[in-house]
């Protein structure tokens, strides 16, 4: 089964592909692969298409290397060429923002950190314009798909939230993988008042 999480950063998305690829050792999985900084490499499409059991964690906006095509054709052509397409995303945009920021700004994309405002608030008043274009997009599609949306805010929120999208993605659940990914303590942003 060829599986697309669709998402934007700063959703859990990358907690979320490798408890999966803990929990399902023999599936492919790629997390951004059509990213040129992404972590693993950048790949083509051609390359991460070929795998018959694969899931791919992809932020909205990129566009494989290989495909010349506007948003709504790829959309069309990710419909054609897998067989499940999950969406993810996040209300809370301004903490979404921050959060992004924080890891522009640092280039720690994965670790636990105490927000500081003063730092960021040029940033999020800045992006605010083009997040929510991307947004818009990205929810016009999903209303056309007639697709669910899953959001950071509940998947995060309760163990059996996260069980169900887990279900959603078709992963395995291993208790031991879920506490080092997935767990509420694990999540990055730190309250201040917690650190002592």
């Amino acid at each position: 089964m060829k599986i697309l999480l669709v998402c934007f950063p700063r959703t859990g998305s990358t907690s979320i592909i490798d408890y999966y690829k803990h929990a399902n050792p023999r599936i492919k999985t790629f997390s951004e692969p059509f990213n040129p900084n992404g972590r693993e490499g950048y790949f083509t499409y051609k390359h991460v298409i070929q795998y018959e059991n694969v899931v791919v964690k992809h932020i909205y906006e990129q566009i494989p290397p290989d495909l010349g095509l506007s948003h709504f054709d790829l959309y069309n052509k990710f419909y054609e060429d897998f067989d499940k397409i999950v969406f993810l995303d996040r209300r809370d945009i301004k903490q979404q923002l921050e959060s992004l920021s924080h890891s522009l700004t640092t280039k720690m994309w994965h670790t636990q950190y105490v927000y500081d405002e003063v730092k960021h608030n040029i940033f999020v008043d800045r992006e605010l314009k083009h997040m929510l274009f991307w947004k818009e997009q990205f929810h016009t599609l999903i209303k056309q798909k007639n697709a669910k949306v899953f959001y950071y805010e509940d998947i995060y929120s309760t163990k059996e939230n996260m069980l169900e999208f887990l279900k959603e993605i078709d992963s395995n659940y291993n208790e031991l993988y879920y506490n080092k990914f997935l767990h509420n303590s694990k999540k990055y942003r730190v309250n201040i008042n917690s650190i002592i």
